[in-house]
């Protein structure tokens, strides 16, 4: 009987305990440049993903997409929601035609490997974040 109760008090407080950053809003605001020029990039469009992980599993729960604005940045507000475990970022650079010319992302202090950065934990704010896209956009 002690074991059950041990094991019962557990499990409510590791769901206790889980998730709590999720009852904030996920801020994300920053500017796009070009690595090479430090020019901002005004022909693209980041993609923020809220995704649930599911040991094998992961589906994307809530998708925006934001156009870069003149000067490249960009802003994305999220309401808290428990069904996120993580967002993920990732840039379009388009031509003059609309068809995608690179898509890179290397993000200043947060984790990045390929085309995208993933495991971002919600519940926090991202502010000032500078996203550098390492190809220059072609003439």
């Amino acid at each position: 009987m002690k074991s059950a109760s041990f094991l019962f008090g557990f499990l409510l407080l590791l769901l206790a305990c889980s998730n709590e950053s999720s009852t904030n809003p996920t801020l994300f605001e920053g500017t796009v440049f070009f690595e090479e020029t430090g020019e901002p990039v005004t022909n693209g469009i980041i993609t923020i993903a809220g995704e649930v992980d599911r040991f094998i599993n992961s589906t994307t729960n809530e998708l925006r997409q934001e156009t870069l604005d003149e000067n490249g940045q960009f802003f994305a507000e999220f309401e808290a929601n428990a069904n996120i475990d993580n967002f993920s970022i990732s840039v379009v650079v388009l031509d003059e035609e609309g068809f995608i010319e690179e898509s890179f992302t290397i993000i200043d202090g947060l984790s990045c490997s390929g085309l995208t950065c993933n495991s971002i934990p919600p519940g926090e704010s991202y502010l000032n974040l500078r996203i550098s896209i390492p190809v220059s956009q072609s003439e």
